[in-house]
């Protein structure tokens, strides 16, 4: 499955009513949760064929989105009956199964690692202090494999000694819902992947057809322009692009069609959105051209798609990656040792 068509079932679900403030309740959104199940899965293998529990379910969203990825058992646990009937209602509306368990995490009479992975979207501890550890606490003794876990930013620090110190992770990593894999602070919730260190991806990386002309006049402008090299860029043709892709969902000839530009794996654009985006990080007046983000969408891709299907036959193309050419530019290539190294044609 996608991770646009997981976004897409996840954004149809019926979720609360009336959160009750006591029990901290919110939704946890399509966005979040497709790109969270879907790194846990791609990345790392932690949700097909394992046995997952979703902590404070809810409306199920997590639990949900680990079924469509093909879990052999999710199993989601509350303690508000009123949410565990909505999470059945998902489940019904997207025919998989959800076993369902109320109860309150810390009663939760398990023993052992007896779940793979859990996935969770636990309360912050705003109303009641110490919440949010409770639950991780509970997760680490019952998850054999992998813990992955939504929490404040503010927080991120002492989850993560905690997990290693007071809850005996093997290991422990606090990504942030923005930069998931990627090394950057953000201001934003927080995961924590417990058990495997993931590698750490770069943000800001433009993935684009590195054979193209057109595409190949294109980086240099944004080389020239971006005095604070803040863009890295990647080309498509090479194996460093490959994670970048898996993490936002596209394959090789969705980017042959639409370059990507990676803010994080929660943050992707393609097509005039990336370019656009692109131009946002430069200074003026390249910046100015991305107030273009009014015009709908749809209609700027209209434009988009026809040039780039044009734009062999009007700039031509190369068999190899035209930086190469250019080899000055080489050192904003996060794939530029592989570039050096090896020749490859997109034929």
């Amino acid at each position: 499955m996608k991770l646009k068509q997981l976004e897409g079932l996840l954004g149809n679900l019926q979720q609360f009513d009336n959160p009750k403030i006591e029990l901290e309740q919110y939704p946890t959104g399509a966005h979040i949760a497709s790109r969270m199940l879907y790194t846990a899965e791609n990345s790392f293998g932690d949700i097909s064929n394992k046995i997952v529990a979703d902590f404070g379910c809810g409306c199920g969203t997590l639990g949900l989105a680990a079924a469509l990825l093909d879990a052999e058992h999710v199993i989601g646990v509350d303690v508000d009956d009123e949410s565990l009937e909505i999470a059945s209602i998902n489940a019904d509306e997207l025919e998989v199964e959800l076993g369902l368990i109320q109860c309150e995490i810390k009663s939760l009479a398990w023993r052992g690692q007896i779940i793979d992975t859990v996935v969770m979207n636990p309360p912050f501890g705003t109303r009641k202090k110490g919440a949010d550890m409770e639950f991780l606490s509970v997760a680490l003794k019952v998850a054999s494999q992998a813990v992955y876990s939504l929490h404040k930013t503010t927080t991120r620090e002492h989850i993560k000694r905690a997990a290693l110190r007071d809850y005996n992770a093997s290991s422990a990593e606090v990504l942030s819902t923005e930069g998931l894999l990627f090394d950057e602070e953000t201001t934003q919730a927080t995961v924590v992947k417990s058990g495997v260190l993931p590698t750490l991806l770069q943000p800001r990386v433009v993935v684009y057809d590195g054979v193209c002309h057109l595409c190949h006049r294109g980086v240099k402008l944004v080389i020239n322009a971006d005095k604070d090299r803040r863009i890295k860029f990647c080309c498509l043709q090479s194996k460093a692009a490959e994670p970048y892709m898996r993490v936002c969902g596209v394959d090789r000839e969705d980017v042959l069609r639409r370059f990507l530009f990676i803010e994080g794996p929660f943050e992707y654009h393609q097509g005039s959105s990336a370019a656009l985006k692109v131009l946002s990080y430069l200074p003026l007046p390249y910046s100015a051209l991305s107030t273009l983000m009014i015009i709908p969408t749809p209609i700027r891709d209209l434009a988009y798609d026809y040039i780039a299907k044009k734009r062999y036959d009007w700039f031509g193309k190369d068999t190899n990656c035209l930086v190469l050419k250019e080899k000055d530019l080489l050192e904003r290539f996060i794939d530029r040792d592989e570039t050096v190294q090896k020749e490859w044609s997109d034929e």
